[in-house]
């Protein structure tokens, strides 16, 4: 009996910690982010009274399994096709890594290039020294001349959710919500190499997914800088009920 009173003195304390707070496990290739259409963001730049940029734009979930789970597939067929869109590239952003910096032009040039396609690219800045100062992303934008929204990400909440480690981190979805591709641009972040044996494994998942194709490689370690953070003080934190 003496031996279990410590144990349970422990377990007790540790009870009554604040819950930690930080990144989830991480997103991966497979994975239905249905959770995804409920969330908004606002453009760096936009105004107080600009309307935060609402993910429910780019995401149709499936009804067959949340408000028609005995749909068939013949009705599902004959369900009005999804308006938008076809696919979401997410890229978690850095106006100031090196790494970022060295892939933004291949970046802007893929969401330039599948735009008419049927991709929507947007770009999610969670470092909390940019969200305290978004002037320096309007800057690195138009110094870069991206044409691509960029999205900030207060107390980096949605970097948590995925569980986005670097800058550049990409994610690339249906409109179902099903990821499709997580990982790096391509394998030459230093851009040393010759166009022809770069690994393009982003390039090569969006051909095959507008194609129909299956995707040859749907996940790649992810490089670049490391997402600051926000530190957050104990009060800051849930206490746990």
């Amino acid at each position: 009996m003496n031996r279990v009173l410590p144990v349970l003195l422990l377990l007790a304390l540790a009870a009554a910690l604040p819950a930690q707070s930080g990144p989830q496990k991480e997103v991966r290739a497979g994975d239905r982010l249905t959770w995804l259409a409920a969330w908004s963001l606002r453009e760096a730049g936009a105004g107080e009274e600009a309307e935060p940029i609402r993910f429910a734009r780019f995401l149709d979930p499936p009804l067959a399994s949340v408000e028609a789970p005995n749909e068939t597939a013949a009705e599902s067929a004959e369900r009005p096709a999804p308006k938008g869109p076809r696919f979401l590239l997410l890229c978690f952003w850095s106006p100031s890594c090196p790494w970022q910096n060295a892939w933004d032009p291949e970046l802007d040039a893929i969401a330039r290039e599948y735009r008419p396609l049927g991709v929507a690219t947007l770009a999610i800045a969670s470092n909390a020294e940019d969200n305290a100062d978004p002037k320096r992303i309007l800057e690195r934008k138009q110094k870069a001349g991206l044409g691509f929204p960029i999205l900030l990400d207060p107390h980096n909440e949605l970097a948590d959710r995925f569980g986005a480690r670097t800058t550049p981190h990409i994610f690339l979805l249906d409109r179902s919500g099903r990821v499709l591709y997580t990982g790096a641009i391509d394998d030459d972040a230093h851009r040393k190499k010759p166009v022809e044996k770069r690994r393009t494994w982003l390039r090569d998942a969006l051909a095959a997914a507008i194609a129909g194709r299956p995707i040859p490689v749907t996940s790649s370690p992810p490089q670049g800088c490391g997402i600051h953070r926000e530190k957050k003080k104990p009060a800051d934190r849930p206490l746990r009920r």
